[in-house]
């Protein structure tokens, strides 16, 4: 068995390219490498280069399964383009697996614009024959849909408010299709939902407002309604003061009601009679 002195370093070199996808025999085939038997040897003397050598075979599996491989790929993208459908191809012969498919999809750029391309063909052809499914792109109804999308509705409410709005499925396709009417309508969803967020506080707040000053007019504070688990909470409580005016001025006018009431309970108490003496007489 010839000698290695720089073994580290080749063992190093076999368990990286191991984990790149390489296979130890194919290693060990090339001229000036160690055979097959000497990285077997050293994986059984060397417990440390066994367990790596043995993660990397793993790692190798993987790669293997998921490497993009130019020859599979137009295979794949010439029988799509001849009329097979991804779900027939995915796992034939000679195709990739499902995960490979939706791994070079993530990560090669030419590969997802070949199948940018076929689709947008596919779809274009499918329009014509009239069925909902396959509705091409309306640049006028997608403005109209991201207006509709502003009021804060949720996505399947706003397509069946209006006969002209697509389906779901084909939402789907048109913003696939379309990244940058995609991302207006993200933000429109995104402010839609603010709004409505917005609204339905709102709504508490009014429905709260009676409540909440009755209870203050009759000695409560916020402190006190905030124990309550029918009442909000004081932070929320606070927050609507700052937002909605009405509501401030609920609580500023059964606060002041309460002061008030508190006020003159004191005075009675020390001067029992006092607003007759005085001649002020009651109060209502």
């Amino acid at each position: 068995m010839p000698s290695y002195p720089d073994r580290g370093q080749i063992k190093l070199a076999i368990i990286a390219r191991v984990a790149a996808g390489e296979t130890v025999a194919a290693i060990c085939a090339a001229a000036g490498a160690p055979s097959a038997d000497s990285v077997r040897g050293w994986a059984r003397a060397d417990a440390w280069f066994a367990a790596e050598l043995a993660a990397a075979r793993r790692k190798g599996a993987w790669a293997r399964g998921l490497m993009f491989r130019e020859d599979v790929a137009a295979a794949f993208l010439a029988r799509l383009a001849a009329g097979e459908t991804v779900r027939e191809l995915l796992g034939r012969p000679g195709m990739p697996s499902q995960r490979a498919y939706a791994y070079w999809r993530r990560t090669q750029q030419g590969f997802q614009a070949a199948l940018r391309r076929l689709r947008a063909g596919g779809y274009s052809q499918r329009s014509m024959s009239g069925h909902p499914r396959w509705r091409a792109w309306d640049a006028q109804v997608a403005g109209r849909l991201l207006a509709a999308v502003l009021k804060g509705a949720p996505m399947r409410r706003t397509l069946a408010s209006d006969p002209d709005f697509p389906s779901l499925k084909v939402l789907n396709r048109w913003r696939a299709e379309q990244p940058e009417w995609a991302a207006a309508l993200k933000t429109a969803m995104r402010r839609g939902q603010a709004r409505a967020a917005a609204a339905r506080c709102r709504a508490r707040a009014w429905a709260a407002e009676d409540a909440v000053g009755l209870r203050l007019t009759h000695g409560a504070s916020l402190r006190d309604l905030d124990r309550d688990p029918q009442m909000p909470c004081a932070t929320t409580m606070r927050a609507w003061r700052r937002r909605w005016p009405s509501f401030a001025d609920a609580v500023d006018i059964g606060e002041d009601l309460r002061d008030w009431f508190a006020a003159e309970a004191r005075f009675q108490a020390l001067w029992p009679g006092g607003r007759a003496a005085l001649g002020l007489g009651g109060h209502d």
